[in-house]
């Protein structure tokens, strides 16, 4: 009977050593630790056994399958940190290459017309608005009423 379990263990660790995928290491730990596997068909074996090698055989098993489950979550953590690692060389960032060009607007992003004067124009705004609805399509358009004379040293353009 302890042949048995050491032929178990000794093939549940060679199959987890070389695993070399999450998916594969999966398979391992479902066909040897599962509700079906190799490790749980060898409890079933107690039923035959006189009650006097029971509890030994059980803590063989048990140990075995200690064993096999800390095998298993060691490959696991080191599947992981591989995986890890290709992850960061795969998405690796040159950082020596030029960053990416944004621009914003349009080819003709503002029109800004300066220095007229609407206080004594009743509705102004609407008929301005109206005049130059055709640029309004294509700029984004700005009308100012200036209120006051400028220096002479400003000019509209400023």
């Amino acid at each position: 009977m302890d042949d048995k379990i050491e032929v178990v263990r000794s093939e549940a660790l060679d199959a987890i050593a070389a695993a070399q995928s999450m998916e594969e290491l999966q398979q391992v730990r479902i066909q040897y630790l599962g509700k079906k596997g190799s490790i749980q068909a060898l409890m079933g074996v107690m039923k035959s056994l006189s009650k006097e090698e029971k509890p030994a055989f059980g803590q063989k098993v048990n140990l075995c399958k200690q064993e096999v489950t800390d095998a298993v979550a060691q490959r696991q953590k080191q599947l992981e940190a591989k995986e890890l690692a290709a992850r960061l060389v795969e998405e690796k960032i040159d950082i020596t290459l030029p960053g990416d060009n944004i621009t914003t607007g349009s080819m003709h992003p503002l029109i800004m017309i300066q220095g007229l004067n609407t206080r004594g124009i009743k509705g102004a705004a609407l008929s301005l608005a109206y005049m130059y609805r055709i640029f309004a399509k294509e700029y984004t358009v700005y009308l100012f009423d200036r209120r006051e004379d400028l220096p002479e040293e400003v000019t509209v353009r400023e």
